[in-house]
């Protein structure tokens, strides 16, 4: 169905099936959010859900029956002096012994979604339980994959055959890709499978033996040294940007806004926080003193005070990246005053930008006014409300050929426009000058 054909599930991939799953999905809509098949989706849920109550074993029919919670019935197995309510004992066996028997099919065990926690009859089922943790799903599949690939997959021969080649072949300085190409009917290996073996001290080849190796550095993902300490430990839980995917498709959601600092010099007393709407390129931008999180929710709250109600409307959602600054989203998403939601915050993957693309092209086009290297220390509110109105003012080609002010007038109207302080500037007065 999609690029992701035959790739692992992640966890990020397994929490979206678990809220999509307590959200009644079927195994198609998850699959066509993941872009895998619904198969694929039912042997996840089936092969890795757990069981977390144990059901009645006894053999009554009371296990089975829709009534057993509030049901008062005794002596329905013809033993009078028996003090039991027929729910609490395993005598009865037979529906036709109790006439407020009301029986219920279950599919749980043979169908999607082979779990119990959407199930309206929870609460009073006697059955097995069953439910699917996008956590303990993970940690069961990763245990799997490991023992599944422990040791080598061929005789002590056919692995004493094959040291012998490669250690020939690199006496004789061929590369290991050549060894593994003129050599495949005999190996049939590939480069990075002879390169592991070697790392992993199957072979009597080291990788000193190898003429390039060792001049190359480790290279590594995401370096733990390049996160900010402030984000190892925050939970995250249902505002990744998989749940961000599966928000925008469940709701519709049309209009959002992705947010990002603007990068300043080190010596620069104050940053620049860029709001843009991907779908007609209006941007707003804000001075801040520091990036720091009590700032970010005073600017939250002092928009929320200029747009009243209408701030749920215009910020329904929010996209950002994982700047220390955004990390108290329970502040930023909550009404100071009622308590209310006011908006939704998701956060992108780490180092993937183009996850919020819209922001990181506008960061490049206002390098126009403010260029790299450039102090924005004595940038004021009032300068960021005209350059906003500047930068809106362009007439696009990827608008056909209108201004973001234009359609964000003709979305939300002028008052909107009023209230976050910008103003209609005439295509022929638009100044973009540079700071330098």
């Amino acid at each position: 169905m999609g690029k992701s054909k035959y790739t692992h599930l992640d966890l990020s991939k397994r929490q979206t099936i678990e809220n999509m799953l307590n959200d009644h999905q079927t195994a198609a809509a998850i699959g066509r959010i993941l872009h895998m098949h619904k198969s694929s989706i039912s042997r996840e849920v089936f092969k890795y859900r757990t069981l977390f109550f144990v059901g009645d074993k006894s053999g009554s029919i009371c296990s089975l029956c829709l009534n057993a919670v509030s049901c008062k019935e005794r002596h329905r197995c013809g033993r009078s002096l028996c003090s039991s309510l027929c729910k609490d004992c395993s005598t009865l066996k037979k529906p036709e012994l109790c006439h407020q028997y009301r029986s219920f099919n279950c599919s749980i065990e043979t169908r999607f979604p082979f779990v119990c926690s959407s199930c309206n009859l929870l609460s009073t089922c006697k059955r097995n339980h069953y439910r699917y943790r996008a956590d303990d799903a993970d940690k069961v599949a990763s245990r799997i994959k490991i023992e599944s690939r422990e040791g080598l997959d061929m005789t002590a021969e056919d692995l004493a055959r094959i040291d012998q080649i490669v250690k020939d072949g690199l006496a004789n300085k061929q590369s290991i890709y050549h060894i593994s190409k003129a050599f495949k009917s005999e190996i049939n290996r590939s480069p990075k499978s002879l390169y592991s073996y070697i790392n992993l001290n199957y072979l009597s080849s080291i990788r000193l033996d190898l003429p390039r190796a060792v001049t190359y550095k480790t290279r590594t993902k995401n370096p733990e040294k390049y996160q900010y300490n402030e984000n190892k430990k925050i939970d995250r839980s249902n505002r990744l940007y998989r749940d961000w995917l599966v928000f925008q498709s469940l709701n519709r959601i049309i209009d959002f806004w992705e947010m990002d600092f603007l990068g300043a010099p080190k010596d620069s007393l104050q940053e620049i926080l860029v709001f843009t709407l991907p779908r007609i390129h209006f941007i707003l931008l804000y001075p801040f003193a520091s990036s720091s999180k009590e700032l970010v929710i005073q600017l939250f709250n002092q928009m929320l005070g200029d747009l009243e109600d209408d701030f749920i409307k215009l910020f329904p959602v929010i996209l950002t990246d994982r700047d220390p600054a955004f990390n108290d989203f329970d502040a930023l998403e909550t009404c100071p005053r009622t308590g209310e939601i006011r908006t939704r915050l998701f956060y992108c993957d780490p180092f993937v930008s183009n996850q919020k693309p819209s922001v990181e092209n506008i960061n490049g086009q206002i390098r126009v006014i403010f260029p790299k290297g450039v102090c924005l220390s004595n940038i004021t509110l009032e300068q960021c409300y005209l350059l906003s109105s500047h930068l809106n003012a362009r007439i696009l080609h990827s608008l056909n050929d209108a201004s973001p002010t234009q359609l964000f007038i003709e979305i939300f109207g002028i008052e909107m426009l009023r209230k976050l302080h910008l103003q209609v500037i005439d295509p022929t007065e638009v100044s973009l000058k540079s700071t330098k």
